[in-house]
């Protein structure tokens, strides 16, 4: 889905269930209160906090967004942020950006990373066939099992 489709409600949708998301979309992680981290969609926010209420959270999730693998250490040493949330929500595998990446670099690492998991590769493995050498690639990191 894209454009005027890809709403909150909708997104949330399609990601319960689901044995492997991507979304390519904006997002922001939000230091002071790492729950607030979001990806913008056609009618606004997702938050991190709203995929904790996934009833089956997917597998993998891929938010190829800038800064969405951050987190910020709370008191009790209990990492928050995006990529956080989905993995307390019990997504098994997140593979997000630390930095801001060009939508370019993104497009491809992530297009090499898709082609070696429908090669059979595990997501840490994809990830490091698909980001290589090339330093404009490599702010992607795999979290969670693999």
């Amino acid at each position: 889905m894209s454009g005027p489709e890809a709403t909150v409600a909708a997104v949330l949708r399609h990601l319960d269930g689901a044995r492997m998301v991507h979304l390519a979309v904006h997002g922001q992680h939000e230091p002071e209160n790492a729950l607030f981290s979001r990806l913008e969609l056609a009618d606004g926010p997702l938050f991190a906090h709203d995929v904790l209420r996934l009833g089956r959270p997917p597998a993998q999730v891929v938010p190829a967004a800038n800064e969405l693998a951050l987190t910020h250490i709370r008191p009790g040493d209990e990492p928050l942020g995006f990529a956080g949330a989905l993995l307390a929500s019990g997504v098994s595998t997140v593979v997000a950006a630390v930095t801001q990446v060009g939508e370019r670099a993104a497009s491809l690492a992530m297009s090499d990373f898709h082609h070696s998991l429908a090669a059979g590769s595990s997501p840490a493995d994809a990830l490091a066939h698909s980001t290589g050498r090339d330093p404009y690639r490599r702010p992607f990191i795999c979290v969670g099992a693999s």
